[in-house]
C-alpha cells in the first residue's frame, strides 16, 4: 500500500444537490441531495450497502446517467449544458471505466482488447505497442497478450479490463469492485497502478466493499440510502 500523498488542489468534480429519480411504480430514489467536491489526482472510495446508490453515483460521475436535479460541473463545465456528442466524447477521451463486468472481447486477443481504447483516443500507432507493453507489465499480463480473451480467468480479464482502462492515462478513473475477482498480490499490483496514475494527476473513484481499498484511498465516502453520510478523509 502506499503512503498518503499531498493532492494538487484543482477542484475536477463538484456535485451540487445531485438526486436521482426512476420512475417506477412507486418512484424509487437512489440519490437524495449529494454534495461533493473532489480534487484533481483525489483517490476515493465510495463503500455503502447493496442498494445505498453506489452504482448510481458512479454512472451519474462519469456521464452514463444524468441526474434528476441537482448540478453536476466538470472541470469547471455543467455538464447538463453539453450535448449527447459532447458526452460522448467525453467519455471516450478522459475517461477510464472498470466494471464489474469486465466486457472483454473473447474472439480478440489480451493486446487487441488494450488496443481498442486507444483507437478510440486516437493515439498514434507507432506509440500503441509500447503503452500495451507497459500496461501490461504492470498489471501482470505481459505473458499473455496474444491469448484469447475466452481463454482467459476470471482474474486475468479483470486485469484486463483494467489494463484497458487505465492504458490512455485518463483524466477521471471509474471503477466498480475492480479487485472483487483478484487475489492479495494482484490487487496490490492494481492499485499500484491507480497510485501511478494518480501521482499524474488521475481522480480515481472507486466502489468497493473492500476495507483495505477504503484504507488505501484518500478519501472514504459512505452512502446510505442515497444520501452521504460520511466523508473520512485517510
Amino acid at each position: 500500500m502506499s503512503h498518503p500523498r499531498r493532492v494538487t488542489a484543482s477542484p475536477v468534480l463538484q456535485l451540487t444537490g445531485i438526486t436521482k429519480t426512476y420512475p417506477t411504480r412507486p418512484p424509487v430514489t437512489a440519490l437524495a441531495g449529494v454534495d461533493l467536491t473532489v480534487q484533481m489526482g483525489e483517490r476515493l472510495a465510495v463503500v455503502g450497502r447493496s442498494g445505498s446508490g453506489k452504482s448510481t453515483l458512479l454512472n451519474i460521475l462519469g456521464l452514463l446517467d444524468e441526474c434528476s436535479s441537482g448540478r453536476y460541473e466538470l472541470a469547471g463545465s455543467d455538464t447538463s449544458t453539453m450535448s449527447a456528442a459532447e458526452r460522448d466524447r467525453l467519455r471516450a477521451e478522459r475517461f477510464g471505466f472498470v466494471f464489474q463486468d469486465s466486457h472483454v472481447l473473447g474472439h480478440r486477443t489480451v493486446a487487441e482488447n488494450i488496443a481498442l481504447k486507444l483507437a478510440i483516443t486516437r493515439t498514434p500507432l507507432r506509440e500503441r505497442p509500447a503503452r500495451i507493453t507497459e500496461v501490461l507489465e504492470k498489471v501482470g499480463l505481459d505473458h499473455r497478450r496474444e491469448a484469447l480473451g475466452r481463454l482467459l480467468s476470471g482474474g486475468e480479464r479483470q486485469r484486463v479490463a483494467i489494463a484497458r482502462a487505465v492504458v490512455s492515462d485518463p483524466d477521471l478513473l471509474l471503477a466498480d469492485e475492480p479487485t472483487g475477482n483478484l487475489d492479495a498480490d494482484s490487487s496490490t499490483a492494481v492499485l499500484d497502478v491507480f497510485d501511478l496514475l494518480a501521482r499524474r494527476g488521475t481522480t480515481v473513484v472507486v466502489i468497493t466493499h473492500d476495507r483495505r481499498i477504503a484504507g488505501w484511498a484518500d478519501r472514504a465516502l459512505i452512502l446510505d440510502g442515497g444520501r452521504l453520510v460520511a466523508d473520512h478523509a485517510a
